[in-house]
């Protein structure tokens, strides 16, 4: 992609909110704290290091501003299980979809938000039912998400950014892909891209996410 179409992209992704510009481009605010932080990043799951708090960023603006909570603060309940995906089209609106452990069942939301006029354009929350939520229990398991990297790496200015979050047993893990379904199985992005799907499938949501007028995800 081109100079002049990564300045164009930035720009068209500035917005201004409650007086303050939010560019997709800006460097992160590091958090104090866990318990403030929409995102915990560590360099390596073998090597973990510190971590960093992220509370500033393009991401977790826009999160806020779907009306989504921070999930890090969620592992402070230890038999809280939840699990968010979040997709950012450089072309295209954004998807949020989250889902939470109620019993035998998972509760999910879902949000479509338009970033040319700064809106949620629709959001939907729905219990699903016990034959979904094992399917759902089944894409966790295959993917086993905190034995996966969990690294900050620049937005994706061509493409699609897909943050998938996860809170089970006193623990947060977050990982930060590209383009998720562009040839996931020669990348070995499979079972991400099908537990994904799932979501958005059951989302209940009129739309679905695009980039460039495409569909993302095969029907």
């Amino acid at each position: 992609m081109k100079t002049i179409s990564r300045n164009l992209l930035l720009v068209a992704m500035a917005w201004a909110v409650g007086g303050v510009t939010v560019w997709a481009g800006e460097k992160p605010t590091k958090a104090e704290s866990a318990e403030e932080a929409y995102f915990i990043f560590r360099n390596s799951v073998k090597e973990p290091g510190l971590p960093t708090y992220i509370k500033g960023d393009f991401y977790s603006r826009t999160l806020a501003l779907m009306g989504e909570p921070p999930l890090p603060a969620f592992a402070k309940t230890p038999k809280l299980v939840a699990y968010r995906f979040t997709i950012f089209p450089a072309w295209g609106n954004y998807f949020c979809v989250r889902v939470q452990e109620e019993g035998q069942c998972f509760r999910l939301r879902a949000t479509h938000f338009v970033p040319r006029i700064c809106k949620v354009a629709e959001s939907k929350e729905h219990l699903l039912s016990e034959a979904d939520s094992q399917r759902l229990r089944g894409f966790i398991e295959r993917l086993n998400f905190f034995k996966m990297l969990s690294e900050e790496k620049p937005m994706y200015v061509d493409g699609e950014s897909w943050l998938i979050e996860s809170v089970a047993g006193g623990k947060y893990n977050v990982i930060k892909e590209s383009c998720v379904s562009d040839v996931p199985e020669k990348r070995g992005l499979l079972p991400l891209y099908e537990f994904c799907k799932f979501l958005i499938d059951n989302d209940g949501l009129k739309q679905r996410p695009k980039h460039g007028g495409y569909e993302i995800f095969r029907q």
